[in-house]
């Protein structure tokens, strides 16, 4: 599976590349059509569930239509097009797996805001200020606690434990990278721009002793006659 697969779908193409791609690594973490017993997701579809899109077939569901639901439901929904895009796949595998509620206060926590569950402009802010590294492991402690507490209640569950853990981290290396990256992208802009500072300043000054020596010419030409 690929963005150029995915694209190919009219329904799709509206969706910027990098929510694409987060969607894709839900997907492929998700995998298809699923209905065991032991899973209190119930019957599922690319992860997907009956219980939550009752008006679904979902046994047929198609990708397309998963793509779609992820995209509105999830990635729109839980506002992660407003937020750094390392904090914004943490947040979107999260809400999927987890549930949104959970998801958004998580959030919350981590950037020590009110955990009220809702997205707003103080989280927005709060989140943009403090996009590090140091966020993103506290949020995934903050998945594996409630994974850990989950299986205390219901220990039939242990069974999807390492799953759930090889997620989160796969999640968390993801993000930790297009942290990297992003910071990296910023470097680069900035010592371009440097650059060309650098060039039009030295441009500017070699016009200027162009100028000088003209002018100098100019007089000493003057001064013969």
């Amino acid at each position: 599976m690929n963005q150029k697969q995915l694209l190919s779908n009219t329904a799709s193409t509206n969706i910027p590349p990098v929510t694409l791609q987060a969607i894709i690594d839900v997907l492929e973490a998700e995998g298809g059509y699923v209905n065991n017993p032991n899973d209190n997701g119930g019957e599922t579809n690319f992860g997907i569930a009956k219980r939550w899109y009752p008006h679904l077939d979902i046994k047929n569901l198609t990708i397309t239509q998963a793509v779609d639901i992820y995209y509105q439901d999830y990635w729109l929904k839980n506002k992660c097009h407003l937020l750094p895009l390392p904090i914004a796949t943490m947040l979107f595998d999260t809400a999927v797996n987890q549930g949104g509620s959970f998801a958004r206060k998580s959030l919350q926590k981590v950037v020590g805001v009110k955990q009220d569950g809702f997205i707003g402009s103080q989280t927005i802010a709060a989140a943009s200020l403090s996009n590090n590294s140091l966020q993103l492991v506290e949020y995934a402690q903050c998945r594996t606690k409630r994974y850990t507490h989950l299986i205390k209640k219901q220990p039939s569950q242990i069974d999807f434990l390492i799953g759930w853990m090889a997620r989160v981290f796969g999640v968390l290396s993801r993000s930790l990278l297009l942290m990297t990256e992003g910071k990296l992208m910023i470097k680069i802009a900035k010592s371009t721009k440097a650059r060309k500072r650098y060039i039009e300043g030295r441009q500017a000054r070699l016009r200027a002793e162009v100028l000088l020596s003209k002018s100098s010419n100019i007089m000493s030409f003057k001064d013969v006659t």
